[in-house]
Formats: C-alpha cells, sequence, structure tokens
C-alpha cells in the first residue's frame, strides 16, 4: 500500500502490534557492532595480538624429539638367531609365548618380538 503520514501515525498510536508488519522499519544498530569489514579485522588484529607467541617450527620439533626419548623403544629383531634369543629373553613375560622345552626358532621368537614391539606407542613424526 501507499505510504502515507496519516497511516503511519494511525498504526503508531492505535496499533502499535501491527507496525513491523505493515512496515518496513530499519533496524537499530548497536553500538560497537562491525558494520564493515575493517571494524571486523580491526578487532581480530587486536585479539590476535593479544595471544601467546606461536611456538617456532624447531621449539616444536624440539619438544617432539624430547618426548619421542621418553618412549620404550622397540626391540630388534636380531640379524641372527642369537641376537634374536637376546631380544626374546628380554621382552615381558606375557609376550614370551614359545612354551619351555620346545625348539625356539627365530621365527617364532620374532614373532613374538613383533607383537610386543605394535603395542608400544609410535613416535611422532618430526620430519617429513
Amino acid at each position: 500500500p501507499v505510504l502515507d503520514m496519516g497511516n503511519l501515525v494511525h498504526a503508531l498510536a492505535l496499533q502499535p502490534e501491527n507496525l513491523e508488519a505493515e512496515f518496513s522499519v530499519e533496524p537499530e544498530i548497536p553500538e560497537g557492532a562491525f558494520t564493515t569489514t575493517a571494524t571486523l579485522r580491526e578487532f581480530i588484529d587486536a585479539h590476535n595480538a593479544s595471544l601467546p607467541a606461536l611456538l617456532s617450527a624447531d621449539d616444536i620439533k624440539a619438544l617432539l624429539e624430547e618426548y619421542n626419548a621418553t618412549l620404550p623403544s622397540q626391540m630388534p629383531l636380531g640379524a641372527s638367531v642369537d641376537e634374536t634369543y637376546a631380544s626374546y629373553e628380554q621382552l615381558p613375560e606375557e609376550f614370551q609365548r614359545i612354551e619351555n622345552g620346545t625348539k625356539h626358532t627365530a621365527t617364532a621368537m620374532k614373532a613374538c618380538i613383533k607383537e610386543y614391539n605394535v603395542t608400544l606407542p609410535a613416535p611422532v613424526k618430526t620430519s617429513g
């Protein structure tokens, strides 16, 4: 409908509940609201400046290497049966599954060592 001053005054005075349905009223922008990308960018820059400095790549790498140094190392499989047997003997008892009195083959001992190594936490990659 055509807007005339009489209709608007009538709605304001006698039917304020119909004002929003019948007329387009521009919203009031609150104080401090972001109205342009520049004001939003200014806020973001101020917020980012208040944050603590990020660690450098070298600092992060040093922390990861320090963490990796605390992890248990994997048992070597051994190049010979004697080396494999030495590693097998160092396994926790629950991983020494070869029955006493049976032959300790390199394949069987390596299977136990591999089973143990899988349970260890993997080191965090620091390069590549």
